[in-house]
């Protein structure tokens, strides 16, 4: 479960470089981000060129890439 943050505590959390209050944030907003993603692509998949041939473990490896791509952004600001 993802804990519950304003965006403010979130914004503060990743910021707290190399803290385990980071590490912990990161962890939850990867979580965040791969049940939503594989949430959008079991929902709209069959409406986006390519998806509805996906397997299960493609479209599970699609949301792994993107929340890792997604992450690395956020570290980087």
């Amino acid at each position: 479960m993802v804990e519950s943050r304003s965006n403010e505590e979130w914004l503060a959390a990743l910021k707290q470089d190399g803290t385990p209050q980071q590490e912990a944030c990161f962890q939850d907003l990867a979580r965040y981000l791969y049940c939503a993603v594989i949430s959008y692509i079991e929902r709209r998949g069959e409406n986006l060129v390519g998806f509805s041939s996906l397997a299960a473990s493609e479209r599970e490896e699609l949301a792994r890439d993107f929340v890792q791509q997604s992450l690395h952004k956020v570290y980087l600001k």
